[in-house]
């Protein structure tokens, strides 16, 4: 029934007004308690969906910086991989530099200079 009292309130009015002041036209009644409560509503729901769509654009930047941070742990893994594998590399070509630089040394005799002499002539 407090539902509808607003509109019978409307309708009494309006009929005293055709009554006493033709021409006058009630269009709607609100008590002001009823509209303060529609307006109260109205802003706790722009809050909520204010506070909903914050906590959402908060949630997906955390999800980026987290991709982010994972691609760059990918990125410092990939490096250390490959750096591992150049100075495998290097080492390697090292090892084996300095194993034919001692070959050489071994073969560079008084023999071996005599043969290298005698083939160049």
């Amino acid at each position: 029934m407090f539902a509808t009292i607003d509109e019978k309130i409307k309708d009494a009015l309006q009929g005293d007004c055709r009554h006493n002041a033709p021409g006058i036209e009630i269009i709607s009644v609100h008590k002001h308690r009823v509209v303060e409560k529609e307006a109260e509503t109205n802003k706790k729901k722009a809050i909520s969906e204010a506070e909903n769509s914050a906590n959402v654009g908060k949630i997906l930047m955390e999800q980026k910086l987290m991709e982010m941070d994972s691609a760059r742990k990918q990125q410092e893994i990939e490096n250390q991989i490959y750096m591992g594998r150049q100075k495998i590399k290097a080492d390697a070509n090292l090892y084996h530099e300095s194993k034919e630089a001692e070959a050489n040394q071994l073969k560079l005799t008084l023999q071996y200079l005599e043969l290298k002499f005698i083939e160049a002539i």
